[in-house]
């Protein structure tokens, strides 16, 4: 009986634990989630990636790399790169993420970023729950700058080469802008681009479309109208007067040179033992040439532009006669040569030097208006206007009097001089008759040489702009009256 009974506690016993026992069973404690797993394939050396950094990037999104030698799992996905920088791709095949997805153009620099932003969006473990919403990324200006300037070279629209700069701002509103600024930084053009906070690559490509029509038509050079005739005639005409300030130069050069080497000759004569034997009145003669040369060449060096060239072609002549006078006095060429024969040419070069003053005050041409207008003649088209002002002006460079009026001092007094040796020959009579010569050939070559305005009007006849009257027009003291074709 014992034995039965204890027997029937066991059973007992068993049938009150097998419940529990069953319900111990039948709700084992949940396994820990296996950790995701992928299996990489090299990236090509083109993509700008390497696998050290596919590696970190599936390890921040917390999935474990296979390595190559363990054997090939279901459960692992396989991740390739492919592609360049500008058209990256990612390879998924596994795990339900079968696929290629083509990622935003990226640059050498930004490629492995890309890839890892876009591993880590898509293979990361979904969190198990969401206790608050984070607030939207706030898109940085330098972020969405770098996307369109990307967007621009992937199109082939370089803007160092171009000239032209882009830049990116953001208003108080949140709303983007673009700022377009053209090769001569004068014109700049603003693109509204609206609220957004994602630079899809949609969204840029829509950009793109809109600066890169601004960009070409800011970065393309001013149209330049054609030049009409008479303005390239003109142009030419007035390149002469380019050189003027360098030739004006030199001529004050010149009588600096002289006088001082005129001066410099008295002075070392007067304290010589063995002296030329000059008269006071001598001396005091070429003492005037001398001072009228260094005081005419310091001034033509020295006076505006407009006037150096009337102030040394004066004090040059004057400082001629002076000299010239000089040898008349003194006799410098022997006493067979007649004193008329070397004071005509003195005449001469006084005569001309008043000549010249006179014409200067009468008709007094603006030089650096002429080579101002020639600058700019060459490259803006000028209006009629101008042109006609600029006409007026160079009108002037023709002297008040005829050419052979100014010159007949030169040519006359160079004639008389060579009349002594008509009678006989001497040394001193071919020495006033060779300085006679030159004065002639001077004044003739004054009228063989047409004037840059006689040239300029022979030139528009021949275009057959130009066949009507000469001369000032009304109102214009002088100048240049058109009328015919244009």
């Amino acid at each position: 009986m014992r034995v039965g009974a204890r027997l029937c506690g066991v059973v007992l016993g068993v049938f009150c634990l097998f419940p529990g026992l069953v319900r111990a069973q039948a709700a084992p404690p949940a396994p820990a989630a296996a950790q995701p797993s992928a299996r990489l394939a090299a990236p090509q050396a083109k993509t700008c990636t390497t696998r050290r950094d596919v590696e970190s990037a599936l390890e921040q999104a917390g999935v474990s790399v296979v390595a190559d030698s363990d054997p090939v799992s279901s459960d692992a996905v396989t991740v390739s790169v492919e592609g360049t920088p500008e058209h990256l791709r990612v390879v998924l095949v596994g795990q339900g993420h079968d696929g290629t997805t083509e990622l935003p153009p990226a640059t050498c620099q930004t490629a492995a970023d890309a890839v890892s932003a876009f591993l880590v969006s898509t293979l990361a473990p979904a969190a198990a729950a969401a206790v608050s919403t984070p607030a939207p990324p706030v898109l940085e200006v330098s972020t969405l700058d770098r996307a369109i300037k990307d967007e621009l070279a992937r199109r082939g629209v370089q803007l160092a080469i171009l000239g032209v700069h882009v830049s990116v701002a953001r208003d108080e509103s949140n709303a983007w802008f673009a700022r377009v600024v053209g090769r001569d930084e004068t014109n700049v053009r603003t693109l509204a681009l609206g609220n957004f906070d994602d630079p899809s690559p949609e969204r840029i490509d829509a950009i793109a479309d809109d600066i890169v029509p601004v960009v070409r038509e800011l970065s393309a050079p001013k149209k330049q109208l054609p030049f009409s005739r008479r303005q390239v005639l003109l142009a030419d005409a007035l390149q002469h007067y380019r050189s003027t300030p360098a030739l004006a130069n030199v001529l004050g050069g010149v009588e600096l040179g002289i006088g001082s080497f005129v001066a410099v000759s008295l002075v070392v004569d007067a304290r010589s033992k063995d002296k030329v034997g000059l008269t006071p009145t001598q001396a005091a003669v070429f003492g005037s040439a001398a001072g009228l040369w260094i005081a005419g060449g310091a001034a033509t060096l020295l006076v505006p532009e407009d006037y150096q060239l009337d102030v040394g072609g004066v004090s040059m002549n004057a400082g001629l006669g002076a000299l010239y006078t000089g040898f008349a006095v003194g006799h410098v060429f022997g006493s067979d040569v007649p004193s008329y024969s070397v004071a005509s040419l003195a005449a001469g070069y006084y005569s001309e030097a008043a000549l010249l003053t006179i014409s200067a005050a009468v008709r007094h041409p603006r030089y650096s208006v002429l080579r101002a207008g020639s600058r700019k003649l060459r490259t803006e088209r000028a209006s009629d206007a101008e042109i006609t002002a600029l006409e007026n002006e160079f009108a002037l460079t023709d002297p008040a009097v005829t050419r052979f009026a100014l010159s007949s001092p030169l040519i006359l007094g160079g004639l008389v001089s060579t009349l002594p040796l008509f009678e006989h020959s001497s040394p001193g009579r071919t020495g006033v008759a060779i300085l006679g010569i030159q004065s002639l050939f001077n004044g003739l070559m004054m009228n063989v040489i047409p004037g840059q305005f006689s040239t300029y009007k022979k030139s528009l006849r021949a275009a057959g702009i130009f066949d009507a009257t000469l001369g000032p027009g009304p109102g214009v003291s002088a100048g240049l009256s058109l009328a015919g074709r244009f």
